[in-house]
């Protein structure tokens, strides 16, 4: 059912003319339909026709971008609040700041959320609140474990984050070595500086429709007399310099992530010396009491040489 040209105009014209007259997005459904129209799409048609009647009453979407001015001041209240360990105005800020579409598609964003998530689930006993409660640890862990019970499935086969999903079942978390890290000042700054990153690069990501955006540069070029779409060289060099700049946040973090890597594998080494050490020094005890027997002293040199050889082999100088 494919139309072309004056035909093709008067049919979008009188679906369109059936629903709510001057409804927001009313320019842009008409581009849709007309271009679903032209290509023959029969059932896309008739449900973007239902989906258009059904929402003609209230057609505003639940998420709209903000101001400039509206926009700092959500971003500061989101900072002060990190800085404060205030989980609910953070998020509340947050949600408010990035599109819904980002938190839900974006996997940097579903990733840092599950580290902001981590941060305020131990920030009663961390090293940045002047104001520990440990009596409060039971109750922030339990709103980790319930953001991961509704919302943790989409990282749970990842293995960057295998590891926190024990996190509310640790009993001293700020006693157990495989999550100190997350309690350091380091760590801390690392993750605020890339929320604050994201949160500055976020109006880039989704801040209107492209479509929208080609609709909305097309009529006021109309009405200027011109034709054919502008572009901003200005603004794109922005967006690729705050591109860079998170992905040199991101950098940091997995460093200092790295770091706490190393230093487990450190102490590992050191225990291995030390039993190697003692091993070998019992087995020289050993020796020295059968000094008397034939080849003895061999033997001793034998097992010491070999006890040196291995610690070598582990970085650990005698």
């Amino acid at each position: 059912r494919r139309q072309n040209g004056a035909g093709l105009a008067v049919t979008v014209g009188t679906d369109l003319a059936a629903m709510k007259a001057g409804a927001p997005g009313e320019g842009l459904d008409a581009l849709v339909l007309e271009y679903l129209y032209s290509t023959g799409c029969d059932a896309a048609v008739d449900a973007f026709k239902r989906h258009l009647h059904a929402g003609a009453a209230h057609r505003a979407p639940a998420w709209q971008p903000l101001s400039d001015g509206e926009r700092t001041a959500v971003f500061a209240l989101a900072m002060s609040s990190f800085d404060a360990g205030q989980e609910a105005a953070f998020f509340a800020a947050w949600e408010r700041y990035v599109p819904p579409l980002v938190r839900r598609r974006d996997r940097t964003c579903l990733k840092l959320e599950f580290y902001l998530h981590i941060f305020f689930a131990v920030w009663p006993v961390h090293a940045a609140n002047p104001e520990k409660d440990h009596g409060a640890l039971g109750a922030a862990m339990e709103r980790f474990r319930a953001y991961l019970d509704a919302n943790g499935a989409t990282l749970s086969g990842t293995a960057e984050f295998l590891a926190y999903y024990a996190l509310p079942y640790v009993p001293a978390v700020q006693e157990h070595p495989a999550f100190k890290e997350l309690l350091t000042a380091q760590w801390a700054g690392a993750l605020r500086q890339r929320a604050s990153d994201y949160l500055r690069a976020a109006p880039h990501l989704a801040a209107e429709p492209r479509l929208a955006a080609i609709h909305r540069a097309f009529e006021r070029l109309s009405v200027d007399g011109d034709h054919g779409v502008p572009s901003n060289p200005v603004a794109e060099a922005s967006a690729d310099l705050e591109a860079l700049r998170q992905r040199l946040v991101e950098a940091e973090l997995r460093a200092v992530e790295a770091k706490q890597a190393a230093a487990q594998r450190e102490a590992a080494l050191q225990r291995a010396s030390t039993d190697l050490f003692r091993l070998a020094a019992a087995q020289q005890r050993r020796l020295s009491q059968d000094a008397g027997a034939p080849g003895s002293s061999r033997e001793a040199t034998a097992v010491l040489r070999r006890a040196s050889e291995a610690l070598l082999a582990l970085g650990v100088a005698l």
